[in-house]
C-alpha cells in the first residue's frame, strides 16, 4: 500500500482542454497505490451569488478534472472553504466529474450520511479509513447540507474514529491544518 498525500490542486476558471498532469513521485495508481488530494475549487459555471464574509469566492472549468485524470484511480478530499462557491450545482458536477474521471471523494456530499461518511480503502495490506473536515469558521454558509464535513470538535472526532477502528487497521483523519493521525 503507498499513498501520497498532496495538499491544494486549486486551477483558474478556464478550459484546460489539452492540459494534463502526470501522477507525481512516479506512482502508477492501481489498487494499492493512490493519491490523495484535497481538490479545493468545485468545479462550475456560476458563482455563488451571496458574498462571503471574508475573501473570495473561486471555481473552475468542468473540464478541469480531466488535468488529472492519469492520477486515477485515486481519492479527493473535498472538505474546504470554497466548495460552496458554485452552489449546490457546483458540488454535484465536482461530485460527478471526479467519480466520472475514476476519484472516489470524502468531506463533502448531498446528503448529511454521505457528507460525514469516511472513505475506506482496502488493500491486500489491509484496510485504512480516511476523515476530512473544514473548520465552521473558514466557511461562508457554515453546516450546510449539501456541502462539506464541518469539524464538530475532538470529542465527536474521537468518537467517530472509535466507531470505524472496529473495522480499519488505520486511521488518517485531516481538517485545515489540523493533521492527526491515530
Amino acid at each position: 500500500m503507498k499513498l501520497l498525500c498532496l495538499g491544494d490542486i486549486a486551477f483558474p476558471n478556464a478550459d484546460p482542454a489539452g492540459l494534463t498532469w502526470q501522477p507525481p513521485a512516479g506512482i502508477q495508481p492501481d489498487a494499492d497505490n493512490q493519491i490523495l488530494f484535497n481538490w479545493e475549487f468545485p468545479t462550475g459555471t456560476q458563482m455563488n451569488p451571496i458574498p462571503r464574509r471574508y475573501g473570495m469566492r473561486f471555481y473552475t472549468h468542468p473540464n478541469t478534472v480531466n488535468i488529472i485524470r492519469s492520477w486515477a484511480p485515486g481519492m479527493a478530499a473535498l472538505a474546504t472553504n470554497h466548495i460552496l462557491d458554485a452552489c449546490e450545482e457546483g458540488l454535484s458536477t465536482t461530485l460527478a466529474a471526479l467519480a466520472n474521471a475514476g476519484f472516489r471523494t470524502l468531506g463533502a456530499g448531498r446528503k448529511s450520511d454521505a457528507i460525514a461518511r469516511p472513505l475506506v480503502w482496502q488493500t491486500q495490506e489491509g484496510t485504512l479509513a480516511i476523515f476530512n473536515w473544514v473548520f465552521p469558521e473558514t466557511d461562508p454558509e457554515p453546516f450546510t447540507v449539501p456541502g462539506p464535513n464541518y469539524w464538530c470538535g475532538i470529542e465527536t472526532a474521537r468518537k467517530q474514529i472509535a466507531a470505524v477502528k472496529t473495522s480499519a487497521d488505520w486511521v488518517l483523519a485531516g481538517a485545515g491544518r489540523l493533521r492527526w493521525r491515530e
